[in-house]
């Protein structure tokens, strides 16, 4: 079967591609490779992207991406502006990115990640960059990923953060995405009882 083109995503595809991404991805990789525990790799960021986009759109604040890039109802909520898929899909890839850094400095990947990602954003090829608006979307995202401070849902798919329904939606899904049930570090693992996912929700 061949590939939709109509739902592909080449400015998501600009940051995967880009060279500090990629170099970032690589170190990154290297340092988890005998990790026992979850690990921060394509298929989570892509698992990640897939429950945001699902709990955005459940909260009616996603927007098409056809829509997006004509400008419909993208900004029909000046407070609270429609998040379009692919913005999604990129703070997903870079939610994590800084780790790199982390492994390396010791300095907070969530405080590294937001720097990284600003490089990056920047520096796409022209025709692939996005908005000055999106790029503060998801350089909150990033920032905000960790911690539930400043969020009015705490751990919860309903709350709405601050920082904006990305970033919520973001920090809500990279937890949602560790199938905690099925891992065989689980005993192991310095997670609570009650922070781990126990069962199959997503």
């Amino acid at each position: 079967m061949a590939t939709d083109r109509s739902r592909a995503m080449p400015r998501v595809d600009a940051v995967w591609n880009h060279p500090v991404y990629q170099e970032r991805y690589r170190v990154l990789q290297r340092a988890e490779r005998d990790r026992a525990f979850c690990s921060h790799d394509l298929q989570h960021f892509l698992d990640v992207a897939r429950i945001a986009w699902t709990v955005l759109l459940e909260r009616g604040v996603a927007v098409s991406y056809a829509d997006a890039l004509s400008g419909g109802d993208a900004a029909a909520d000046a407070h609270w502006p429609k998040v379009a898929r692919d913005v999604v899909y990129a703070a997903a890839l870079l939610h994590d990115i800084g780790r790199a850094d982390e492994y390396e400095s010791g300095e907070p990947h969530d405080i590294a990640g937001p720097r990284i990602a600003a490089e990056i954003l920047g520096t796409v090829e022209q025709d692939k960059r996005f908005s000055s608006g999106e790029c503060e979307q998801i350089l909150a995202a990033i920032a905000h990923h960790r911690t539930s401070a400043g969020c009015a849902g705490g751990a919860s798919a309903e709350g709405v953060c601050s920082a904006g329904a990305l970033a919520d939606a973001l920090r809500y899904a990279d937890k949602a995405a560790r199938a905690c049930y099925a891992c065989p570090a689980r005993e192991l693992c310095n997670w609570p009882d009650g922070k781990k996912n126990l069962a199959i929700t997503w």
